[in-house]
């Protein structure tokens, strides 16, 4: 399998970087072939139907076929991974080059890939930065923008919480950090979304959730976490309901501390 060449791309110049760091955003026209954009086209149905030329599966699948509601718009992450026509794209050196070239960098590594397959007649969809999906982040870091973020959907859904009122204005005070996120006014509330956990038995889970709210009563809200079929995080899930169906417990070795 060869990368796709994208010599569109390689013809950039100092008025394309200057308008790209300006604006943060560059168009570029046509820089993929009318075959190239068809054979892509060709493979969507394929891919949300679950046929993966790789037999892996790409780390987000929203919108299955024959499960999901057909007024929906699909969504995939990585699908790179499953499929050799989607690699072909993903993995072009002259994709790398450029985003390089753009950015002022020595070099790049792919960090992810996303389809939006918006097909007739399906719904509207709210766009996302998606540095929270990015591995190589800070964790922390990650987590305290998106707890204040979360905070500031909550404090939208309800402005007269007296309550809520009251923490972040003792936050504000205490946290600089704080007071400088809530300003920037970032909302988060995704409905569904992917996890990683650290098991102290059955070590690293990777699970997706869905959040569904209670209609007879609001502000309640459930949780429900699924690992993907077939996956290693499913095989670590049924050891860990062996374990609570035959009473047994956590094995004798088992550490309940997470590993330095």
């Amino acid at each position: 399998m060869s990368a796709f060449d994208l010599p569109k791309l390689a013809r950039l110049d100092e008025d394309h970087i200057e308008r790209f760091r300006r604006d943060g955003f560059l168009i570029i026209e046509r820089f993929l072939s009318e075959d190239r954009v068809m054979a892509l086209r060709e493979r969507f149905p394929k891919l949300f139907a679950g046929k993966f030329d790789t037999g892996i599966y790409p780390d987000e699948w929203y919108w299955r076929e024959g499960m999901s509601l057909p007024d929906v718009t699909r969504h995939m992450a990585n699908a790179w991974k499953a499929d050799l026509t989607v690699a072909r794209l993903a993995l072009s050196a002259d994709v790398g080059r450029t985003a390089a070239q753009l950015a002022g960098w020595s070099g790049v590594r792919l960090g992810q890939d996303t389809i939006w397959w918006k097909a007739p007649k399906t719904k509207p969809i709210a766009h996302h930065q998606d540095s929270s999906f990015m591995d190589f982040l800070d964790p922390a870091e990650t987590g305290t923008v998106n707890t204040v973020a979360a905070l500031r959907a909550q404090a939208g859904r309800d402005p007269f919480d007296r309550e809520l009122a009251d923490l972040v204005g003792e936050l504000s005070t205490r946290s600089e950090e704080f007071a400088t996120l809530w300003a920037t006014h970032n909302v988060r509330l995704h409905r569904k979304a992917e996890k990683r956990f650290h098991h102290p038995v059955v070590g690293d889970l990777t699970l997706r959730y869905e959040r569904l709210a209670v209609a007879a009563d609001p502000g309640l809200e459930i949780f429900a976490y699924m690992a993907e079929p077939g996956s290693r995080s499913e095989e670590a899930f049924r050891l860990l309901s062996s374990w609570a169906a035959d009473g047994s417990g956590l094995p004798s070795h088992a550490s309940t501390e997470t590993p330095s």
